[in-house]
């Protein structure tokens, strides 16, 4: 071990796991690896080794990592990028045959070409291993892939993962570049914050800078949820949970339960947010704690005064939709409120742990809300009006059909047109499969260029009573209008859902073309067909149900 130094056997040691002892720093200024850094990173990926190893330590334990390695069939894995026919090692019994394949994805294989390895055999436990080189095909496809060995008897596998040579995730933003600001939330105050940026002030920053600035994007730090009372982590990177919200950053103001106070009370709650809004224009630091505590004192008294009928309905709802996840993250927060608050002190009235963990439950509701409503700058009364508008035109272009459906029917009743059509379908002698086969072909076209609804109450009319007639079942036959109208939405070339779905994934910046549409609907429109063959077959698969029921 003359001349060479720990570092030297630390870095061939680190290089032997894939450990990087070496970097380029985003100025460009190569930054070399310390040894602190590589030990503990080594420990962490499982080396063994003291506390402060010396030259002949990392060697020993360098060698003892060749060793294992020379005696291994295949590698843990192997991580190639597409296009780069990159070589592997194998080890065999010296003399063994080794037959190495590929077995892709989808099921098929491709061979690995050997490549010339005139490294000697090594010797381990009396036992003689070779090692034998293969190379990569340059064209295999992305994916999660196997390397197979086969040796005599013996059988290896391992993962083989092909990945593109960069993410294309993002072309879109190469020809429309987006532009936007990140802030701080808790450092981004208006005037009349608790002290401490919240939802609302950044929801006001977001509309300034769509509007002003043109913006496409505010990018804000992690809103994950801290301790569930103070003190409390400043640094928002070091969360209880990443997946619910910090309560610190809901404005008082803004929560309708505020209403539900009494008058006095709410005054109260006023002249504190005065107090706390006093330290927005102050460049000292923000100090969380005493602000968390005021806002939590503050939503214990708004939580303790209910809810209204409709609020509590959504409540309920909300925790509907979050599940058993929601329930469990509150009854942490409920227990340690009860064991670091409550239950230290003397003679002290330990609150119900249901009525904590239902408090709990409500915070993340509040946050929920507001988070869609203010962060994303979509809540004002010039949106809620459009959205109130939207709804009445709909709902009333809707009774208007409905209207006009009724009418229908009725002018198909007293004009004699719906006894005609029978007698006529009756005097063609179509059979009830050409029957059923016109109804589907007429509804597929129409679906392709109508929504449901309306074409159910315009064309069902016209067809209902012939069919009847005929002693079609009605709800048999509602149920094949049902599941004929949804292959026509998605049935090509002009089905509404296919112009739909290429639509969405442009506006979320994964554009796909029109052919790739229709592609991935296929299988949809397959299983619908099927589906619609067995109804239509077999009745009894559409009617044992209602029959049930009664």
């Amino acid at each position: 071990m003359s001349g060479v130094t720990n570092q030297d056997v630390l870095r061939e040691l680190a290089d032997a796991h894939g450990v990087a002892t070496r970097y380029t720093a985003s100025d460009g200024e190569e930054i070399i690896v310390t040894e602190d850094t590589l030990l503990t990173t080594l420990r962490a990926l499982g080396v063994t080794l003291s506390d402060a190893p010396d030259a002949e330590e990392l060697a020993a334990v360098l060698a003892a990592h060749r060793e294992a390695e020379s005696v291994r069939p295949l590698p843990a894995s192997v991580v190639a990028v597409s296009g780069d026919a990159r070589t592997f090692n194998v080890h065999v019994h010296h003399g063994a045959p080794a037959d190495v394949r590929i077995i892709l994805e989808d099921g098929s294989t491709r061979e690995a070409r050997q490549e010339e390895n005139w490294n000697p055999p090594v010797t381990v436990d009396g036992q003689e291993w070779g090692e034998a080189t293969f190379r990569l095909p340059d064209d295999l496809p992305l994916g999660w892939h196997t390397i197979e060995l086969h040796s005599g008897e013996t059988r290896h596998e391992c993962a083989l993962i092909i990945t593109p040579d960069r993410l294309s995730t993002t072309d879109v933003f190469v020809n429309e570049p987006a532009t936007g600001v990140m802030a701080q939330m808790y450092s981004v105050r208006s005037r009349n914050s608790w002290g401490i940026g919240d939802f609302h002030d950044m929801g006001l920053l977001a509309e300034v800078l769509a509007k002003e600035a043109g913006a496409d994007f505010l990018l804000v730090n992690p809103m994950h949820a801290a301790e569930p009372f103070p003190p409390a982590e400043d640094s928002p990177y070091l969360p209880t949970t990443r997946r619910f919200i910090n309560p610190i950053y809901l404005r008082i103001e803004d929560i309708p339960e505020l209403s539900q106070l009494d008058e006095a009370t709410r005054a109260d709650v006023l002249e504190l947010g005065e107090e706390l809004s006093e330290i927005n224009r102050t460049s000292g630091y923000i100090e969380r704690n005493p602000i968390y505590q005021a806002k939590l004192d503050v939503l214990h008294e708004m939580h303790s005064r209910g809810r209204t009928p409709e609020r509590e309905a959504e409540f309920r709802a909300y925790i509907e939709r979050e599940g058993q996840g929601l329930v469990d993250f509150a009854a942490w927060c409920a227990q340690r409120e009860i064991e670091q608050i409550h239950a230290p002190r003397a003679h002290a009235i330990i609150p119900p742990i249901n009525d904590l963990i239902n408090f709990y439950m409500w915070l993340q509701f509040l946050c929920a809300a507001i988070v869609l409503a203010f962060l994303t700058g979509r809540l004002s009364w010039d949106v809620f009006r459009q959205s109130v508008l939207e709804t009445l035109s709909t709902s009333a272009s809707l009774f208007i059909i409905g209207v006009g459906a009724v009418m229908l029917t009725k002018f198909l009743g007293l004009s004699g047109v719906a006894g005609m059509i029978g007698a006529a379908v009756q005097g063609s002698e179509l059979g009830y499969v050409e029957i059923m086969l016109i109804i589907v072909v007429i509804y597929l076209l129409l679906g392709m260029f109508m929504e449901p609804l309306p074409t159910l109450l315009i064309v069902v009319p016209i067809v209902i009573g012939p069919l009847r007639g005929l002693g079609f079942d009605p709800i048999w036959l509602g149920v094949i209008l049902a599941v004929v109208l949804e292959m026509g939405i998605t049935m090509p070339p002009f089905g509404l859902n296919l112009f739909v779905v290429q639509g969405t994934a442009a506006q979320s910046g994964y554009p796909v073309s029109y052919p790739d549409v229709v592609r991935g609907a296929l299988p949809y429109i397959a299983a619908d067909g099927v589906a619609l063959a067995i109804i239509m077959a077999i009745p009894a698969a559409a009617l044992w149900l209602p029959g049930y029921l009664g």
